[in-house]
């Protein structure tokens, strides 16, 4: 055998190895992803749940100027933003999802699809109002888009307004007030 051959075999089996590495690698990758981007989602789910809700827990799975866009944030129901940490932390503490309840409790419901670095699920959350013991359920999707570091950029939470008024409404015997009619106007 010549050197030039011997050579030409260790360049093949190096070129294949190497393949099969950067494969293994990949693979090992894939796997890494799809568990920092469920351990994500456990983390929200988390800090959706409380007595009351950590909203200090919660903000902390965003980046600094990350967005929530919520039917929370607007009066009619319609997905609004709220931009930054600082409003976000606000909107939860006095805003008009998480204040009005003694107890929530968030379940992930569902498939949890990943597509590169967004991440979404159908989820279910249990509301407890403190006044009148009255266990409600609203049951939406979310979406998270996230950066490299598993800091959520975007939150996107669809959940039907009417359908939560609705059910406050039922809460309060005999007044009949929607869940809009008791807040003010959202923190944003």
């Amino acid at each position: 055998m010549t050197s030039s051959n011997m050579i030409a075999k260790v360049f093949v089996l190096g070129l294949v190895l190497g393949c099969l590495i950067a494969a293994v690698h990949a693979s090992e990758s894939k796997e890494n992803h799809k568990e920092k981007v469920e351990a994500l989602v456990r983390s929200w789910e988390k800090a959706l749940s409380g007595k009351p809700v950590n909203c200090r827990r919660y903000v902390d799975l965003f980046v600094e100027d990350g967005y929530l866009h919520t039917p929370a944030a607007s009066s009619d129901g319609s997905l609004a933003p709220i931009h930054g940490q600082v409003f976000i932390f606000k909107s939860c503490e006095e805003g008009r999802y998480f204040s009005k309840f003694a107890q929530v409790e968030t379940f992930v419901t569902g498939r949890i699809v990943i597509s590169g670095n967004t991440v979404s699920f159908s989820r279910t959350s249990l509301l407890i109002t403190g006044d009148t013991e009255c266990r409600m359920t609203m049951h939406g999707y979310t979406a998270l888009n996230f950066n490299d570091d598993y800091k959520v950029l975007h939150a996107y939470d669809f959940w039907s307004h009417e359908e939560l008024d609705d059910q406050w409404s039922k809460c309060h015997f005999p007044v009949k007030k929607t869940l809009t009619e008791t807040q003010p106007e959202p923190v944003l």
